[in-house]
């Protein structure tokens, strides 16, 4: 074990996360070192025959967050070490600021430390992975969640599984925060056992938070935190087939703070209840949990709280089991899939559309500046997608977009006159979802599993 002896909290934490990447990797962490080049700047550095100073990742930590940096021309043998820091024509570098305590997307960064490693040891050439995400309409694949290793999409109906659902602060598993856990163990299709738990977020719920899911601060005052909570439902899901209504956004949730937690992923496969429901259902033009549960005459008294969304996807779960069968749907057919614009003026360049996408057919509005492309492109690929692009939130608006930087800052209350609509007709039982940039992405590229 390293010696940590002088180092910060949040660079124990980190180190502790990193050293279970290389011991999934099959690597020997014993062989790194660390040099305190100041108060706050630690390097990682190999013990085979490297020249002083050539260190491969560093961490800056302060007060509330960690700086992870990475440098290939660091680690670059072919360049003296007296050159490293002024040959600018081969630099290759990244930089994450990682917020903490929760150390939100360390787990997804620690891929490319490894990656960095083994090219600086001369052992694998470089994957790539500092390059700058190039999020365009060809190639989607190298949003954040490219590096989530999650278990499969389901195309079968199982007898035997766990529902799930969460209730979170929003969508964005970067920036919000699980405060309810809920599941369901199902044998046989007959319920066996249930799980329940409120969790107590770092930051307070907002105003809109507790009036969509009617969870308060005071209830979640003497509630555990995620560290306590997760592991209890994760050892209550085991390795079961899990089920949900858009379950790709819970599972989301699940593995990001199960790699923070413990650095391991979670690996379950899973069944999506909304595609079934397309497929399925394709009259209803909605495809709400609640739209179902209307459609199929079943009792739906609370929604937003995680048990009774769960009981509720149950319900419908076997319903459209049902309707499945005795129709001889195919499920196999359910696969993965700022600039001043006028949304009337974007039209597909395509007539060949998906429509198990999760935005085929909905109203999509955009919001502040994205950050990985302009919106005229992301537009584009809303409308190749055969989505409906708008310029304002009205009631029939499916998904408000933000970018990054807005959704951010509308946690501590910075929103738009568009967000706050977008929240009001939520409240009212509108089929509309506010989303990040990040999220919109994930959409893109991964909503069919």
């Amino acid at each position: 074990m390293m010696n940590t002896l002088g180092l910060t909290e949040q660079e124990k934490i980190a180190l502790k996360i990193i050293e279970k990447a290389f011991e999934s990797n099959n690597l020997d962490f014993a062989k790194i070192s660390l040099d305190r080049r100041s108060s706050s700047y630690l390097s990682l550095l190999t013990k085979e025959e490297w020249e002083p100073g050539a260190d491969f990742c560093r961490l800056k930590a302060g007060v509330k967050s960690v700086w992870i940096s990475l440098d290939t021309w660091c680690c670059a043998k072919e360049f003296p070490s007296s050159d490293r820091f002024s040959n600018v024509v081969n630099k290759n570098q990244r930089h994450w600021k990682i917020d903490l305590p929760s150390l939100n997307s360390i787990a997804e960064i620690c891929d490319l430390i490894i990656d960095v490693y083994l090219y600086s040891i001369g052992e694998s050439p470089l994957k790539n992975a500092l390059q700058t995400p190039d999020l365009t309409e060809e190639s989607t694949s190298n949003s954040q969640s490219t590096y989530r290793k999650k278990g499969h999409r389901l195309t079968t109906l199982p007898q035997d599984y766990v529902v799930i659902d969460l209730e979170t602060t929003g969508l964005d598993t970067r920036f919000c925060e699980i405060i309810e856990l809920s599941a369901v163990l199902v044998r046989n299709d007959e319920i066996a056992d249930t799980f329940h738990s409120l969790v107590k977020p770092v930051e307070k719920v907002g105003e809109f938070v507790e009036n969509l899911t009617g969870i308060t601060n005071e209830m979640l005052t003497n509630a555990p935190s995620v560290d306590a909570a997760l592991p209890e439902f994760l050892r209550f899901v085991g390795d079961n087939i899990v089920i949900g209504h858009n379950v790709n956004f819970d599972i989301n949730f699940i593995y990001d703070y199960k790699m923070k937690i413990d650095g391991n992923p979670f690996r379950n496969d899973y069944v999506d209840t909304l595609q079934i429901a397309r497929k399925a259902l394709p009259q209803l033009s909605h495809h709400r949990l609640k739209d179902i549960a209307e459609y199929l005459s079943l009792d739906f008294a609370t929604q937003h709280r995680a048990t009774e969304d769960c009981m509720m996807t149950y319900q419908c779960y076997l319903k459209l089991k049902d309707i499945v069968i005795e129709n001889g749907i195919n499920l196999t057919s359910l696969k993965k899939d700022h600039n001043k614009i006028k949304a009337k003026d974007v039209l597909a360049a395509t007539e060949n559309f998906d429509e198990n996408h999760l935005l085929f057919g909905k109203v999509c509005v955009f919001t502040g500046k994205l950050e990985k492309m302009d919106r005229a492109k992301a537009m584009q690929i809303v409308a190749n997608i055969g989505g409906i692009n708008a310029d304002n939130v009205t009631k029939k608006t499916n998904y408000l977009i933000l970018g990054n930087n807005d959704f951010c800052s509308s946690l501590k209350g910075g929103k738009s006159s568009k967000q706050k609509k977008a929240e009001k007709l939520a409240l009212e039982g509108q089929d509309i979802q506010i989303i990040s940039e990040n999220v919109f992405y994930e959409m893109i590229s991964e909503s069919q599993g």
